[in-house]
Order: C-alpha cells, then structure tokens, then sequence
C-alpha cells in the first residue's frame, strides 16, 4: 500500500544564540544567488534550488549561508539559518562607519577583485552583489573592480576574503611595531597627530 503520510519540507536547524545580547537572528538578510540544480539518476531527473544569501546587522557583523532544497523558499530558508551558525559570523571594522581602512587586492580562483576605499558620500560603486554584501556589512562608499570570472559565487567568496585581509592601524602598529600617525588631527598643517602607541605619545611630548 502507498505510504499515505505526506512528505514535509526538512527545515534548517535553529541557530545557536550569538554573543552576549543572545540574538538568534540578523536583521538583514539578502539572497545573492539561486541556482537549479539536476541530478540524474534511473529513476529520472531530481531538480533542487542552491541558495546563496549574506546575512548581517549593518554596523560590521556579516556571515555568509548556503542552503539546497527541493523548493526555493525553503533554499533560501537553510541558508538563512546556515548564515546564524557561530563559525559562519564574522565582525569587521570600517573607517568612519562608512568605508574600508584601505585598498585590498585579492583573487578566487579565476576571479581577481579591487577593493578601494572612498570618500564620503561615493556611494557603492560595485557590482549588485558586492552591494548587497556591502549592506548587510555597513560598507557605504567603497569602490570595487572585477576582473576574470563574475561568477556569483566567486564574486562573493573573492570580496569575503579581501574583508578579511582588512587591517585597522592599530593591529598593524602591533604586528609590525612600527610607529603610526594620523595626520587627520593635524591643525593647519602644524603640531603632530596621534600615535597608536600611548608611549610614543609621551615622549613626542618631551621633545615639542
């Protein structure tokens, strides 16, 4: 006799509560890419939805999720919680809240990306998917060049990596121990800036 129970889509499972707010969920969450997939076998042909989706709070935490299902609605489902996962959440630290620290040149596979940082009031000058990406970060002005293979998923992965190879000054003044200044502060062209070492800071003092 036929199996009379009705077949339920299988969900993604819950995902784990994040940091110390207990936040089960990401506010923004985007789909970058759906692709149909077919697999043959005797019994025919069985067609399922890949999900690709970038999860994020729009002030520097992001994570990327992948989901397959039968139907897109539940794809895009798993991805979302596979996004939640604690090994998927990455923060990243922007300049101003607005842009990147600096320039970063990176490739994935056959994909080489350009990530630039901008001026105030840019804008994202990028490609749709690096500016959905760049909204779930926070990302506002930033100016990104793609060269090679525009696959979606290379695209995404390639820009994910050049975010990660972001510096702030005060992480390389340690890894190098060299000695940074920021001439932003400097008054009419005089005085000196503020260094990211406190005692640096000190003995610049004695000597003015």
């Amino acid at each position: 006799m036929p199996d009379k129970r009705q077949s339920r889509p299988r969900r993604g499972r819950k995902p784990e509560l994040i940091g110390d707010d207990k936040l089960p969920r990401l506010p923004i969450a985007l789909t970058i890419d759906i692709n149909k997939v077919a697999l043959v076998r005797k019994g025919g042909k069985t067609i399922r939805f890949a999900a690709l989706v970038i999860c994020g709070n729009g002030k520097g935490v992001a994570a990327i999720g992948r989901g397959k299902d039968k139907e897109v609605a539940v794809a895009v489902e798993k991805a979302v919680w596979d996004a939640h996962k604690k090994k998927n959440i990455h923060y990243f630290e922007t300049y101003d809240n607005r842009t990147m620290f600096h320039s970063v040149v990176t490739k994935y596979k056959k994909t080489k990306i350009i990530a630039m940082p901008a001026r105030a009031g840019t804008g994202l000058q990028c490609s749709l998917n690096v500016a959905r990406m760049c909204q779930a970060i926070g990302i506002k002005d930033i100016k990104v060049k793609i060269h090679g293979s525009t696959n979606a998923h290379n695209v995404t992965r390639g820009f994910w990596n050049a975010l990660l190879q972001v510096m702030t000054p005060e992480r390389y003044s340690e890894m190098t121990g060299r000695v940074l200044v920021d001439f932003a502060s400097l008054s009419g062209g005089f005085g000196r800036g503020h260094t990211t070492l406190p005692k640096i800071d000190e003995k610049l003092d004695k000597m003015l």
